[in-house]
């Protein structure tokens, strides 16, 4: 049994479309073979690809390190929002 099954089974449940997953599945069966991604991906993707693939990953880094205001007395939509400018 993969491991990598169960994420894909999640993922799946969670409405990520099929390609997207079965793309995934692709990923890890190839890094547990020691390929390189990052030369795999790069090789894949187009220049518009790898720009929005940038944007996105600061997006990622930004929400990683979002303090969260749990006293409940800012505008959570406000900050989340400010996470995409």
């Amino acid at each position: 049994m993969s491991l990598s099954s169960y994420g894909a089974n999640c993922a799946l449940f969670s409405g990520i479309p099929s390609e997207v997953v079965a793309r995934a599945e692709l990923y890890t069966q190839l890094q547990s073979r020691g390929n390189d991604l990052v030369s795999i991906i790069h090789g894949e993707n187009k220049e518009e690809d790898i720009r929005e693939l940038k944007a996105a990953e600061e997006v990622a880094k930004r929400f990683i390190a979002w303090e969260i205001d749990i006293t409940g007395t800012g505008n959570f939509r406000g900050q989340l929002a400010k996470l995409f400018d």
